[in-house]
């Protein structure tokens, strides 16, 4: 709005009839790239060795420009070294989600990032952070071996108190050692259950479960990793359905796609799909079926000419 009118507009607003503007609002307007030019690694595909990270990609916010220069900034550096790149999937963090987004979809506005992008929002959770990415980072070479050792301490710290959990299993009302012995009422259905269990019930905790489980005080387990535990062990029947749900991800996103395929020639799919791949030359399936417009009868075509066109290694020959 121009900087003449803002002052009338807002002197129409009651209570700001004698208002004094002392700065005008303005709008930001910026040109940026259309993020499908992009690769998992944020590299151009026109241009090698090319990342880009921020704004230009159509994002707006200090989050999203601070993952996106994280994930292009550590590529670039090893496409520097001529070494693998580091891709970061929906699976595994929210900067995933993002990315996935920005180069299959691309940003026909700023582009924000809302943990309701997200279908894994309950494995993507602050307190596994860790867990989920700091052995990608390892491997990319961008964590120290100070941070690595805390990590795997942690990480085996974890693993010892959840297993001792489930392997602890009693009755409900045995004598001297069943749950209600002990002040947990439970069932008295006559079914063992184990102490990870016993975590789904309402105002039950590890740290509460020290009274039952006499060894949980010989592991070094804090409350701030007993906390982590309790999270896990609330939503365990709702993570082994998502983690269902993850496998079949990743089995779509191990099948690759060639990056030179022809799309004109495969039969069976609409001329809008064939644009549309064309212009965004998914990676792989499963980024292919998260394309705007892209029908089980084309995924299905496009999976059988892949199979058959793929191109193979070149045989050596003498």
């Amino acid at each position: 709005m121009p900087e003449e009118l803002q002052e009338s507009m807002m002197r129409t607003i009651p209570g700001l009839e004698n208002v004094k503007m002392v700065r005008p609002a303005y709008g930001v307007e910026y040109d940026h790239v259309d993020a499908r030019e992009l690769g998992p690694t944020l590299e151009t595909k026109r241009i090698k060795g090319l990342f880009l990270a921020g704004q230009i990609n159509g994002t707006t916010g200090y989050e999203e420009a601070a993952a996106q220069g994280a994930v292009a900034g550590i590529n670039a550096g090893l496409a520097a070294l001529y070494l693998p790149p580091m891709v970061i999937t929906r699976a595994d963090g929210f900067m995933g989600v993002m990315i996935d987004d920005l180069i299959v979809k691309g940003a026909e506005e700023p582009y924000r990032m809302f943990t309701s992008r997200s279908e894994y929002r309950m494995t993507l959770r602050s307190d596994n952070a860790d867990l989920r990415l700091t052995e990608i980072g390892r491997q990319a070479g961008a964590v120290s071996d100070e941070r690595w050792k805390v990590f795997t301490d942690t990480r085996s710290r974890i693993q010892d108190t959840t297993k001792l959990l489930n392997d602890i299993r009693l009755s409900p009302q045995a004598r001297y050692t069943g749950w209600r012995t002990h002040g947990f009422m439970v069932q008295n259905d006559g079914v063992l259950r184990s102490a990870f269990e016993m975590l789904r019930h309402a105002g039950v905790t590890a740290s509460i479960l020290r009274g039952a489980v006499p060894a949980l005080a010989d592991l070094d387990a804090d409350e701030a990793l007993l906390s982590r535990i309790d999270i896990d062990g609330q939503y365990a029947a709702h993570l082994i359905r998502q983690e269902a749900d993850l496998r079949l991800f990743l089995e779509d996103e191990a099948l690759t796609l060639d990056p030179f395929m022809d799309y004109s020639v495969i039969p069976g799919i609409s001329e809008e799909v064939r644009e549309r791949l064309g212009r965004v030359r998914p990676t792989n399936v499963g980024a292919a079926k998260r394309m705007e417009g892209m029908t089980p009868a084309s995924i299905v075509a496009l999976l059988r000419h892949a199979k058959r066109t793929f191109r193979q290694p070149a045989m050596l020959v003498e």
